[in-house]
């Protein structure tokens, strides 16, 4: 059985939900949250359930359009019952998530140095990734993808200083 193949077995399964519950970490699979979590220097991230969840929040949710069930996006919007996530390396956001599917607050990261560091909020990229999703439906290809450039230079500036 080829990987493919155990993680569609497995996607959305209890006992991998459960598991990544218990343990309260996860692997980082792909580019989606690039500048903010780069996959090639991170092994582990940890995560948290915390007793609210807030715009600017890195978290991981379960999903059914992920190639592995699980996703890990920041929050751009909270309602009632659901929120709004969207990969920092996106253009788009993604469909509303209820709360339910929330598995937990990414806290911290193991790199592959075995540093632990810290994983930021930031209202600031949250509030420009929205912009982003909002423009972008109106942008060509071209002018999606210049503007998108543009915005992780502001987000790696923004993840350097620290601002929330």
């Amino acid at each position: 059985m080829n990987m493919r193949e155990i993680v569609r077995q497995n996607k959305n399964s209890d006992a991998m939900l459960t598991q990544i519950r218990a343990t309260k970490q996860i692997c980082l699979a792909g580019e989606s949250m690039l500048p903010s979590l780069d996959p090639q220097s991170i092994q582990t991230l940890f995560i948290s359930e915390p007793e609210q969840y807030r715009v600017g929040d890195v978290v991981v949710f379960a999903y059914d359009r992920s190639i592995v069930g699980v996703s890990v996006h920041r929050i751009v919007r909270v309602d009632t019952d659901t929120v709004i996530t969207k990969g920092d390396n996106n253009f788009r956001c993604d469909d509303d998530i209820s709360k339910r599917a929330l598995i937990g607050k990414v806290e911290k990261a193991l790199l592959q140095n075995f540093r632990v560091v810290a994983v930021a909020s930031s209202k600031r990229i949250a509030r420009l990734s929205l912009w982003e999703d909002r423009l972008s439906r109106r942008l060509g290809r071209g002018m999606q993808a210049r503007l998108h450039a543009l915005l992780v230079k502001m987000y790696c500036r923004i993840l350097k200083k620290g601002d929330k």
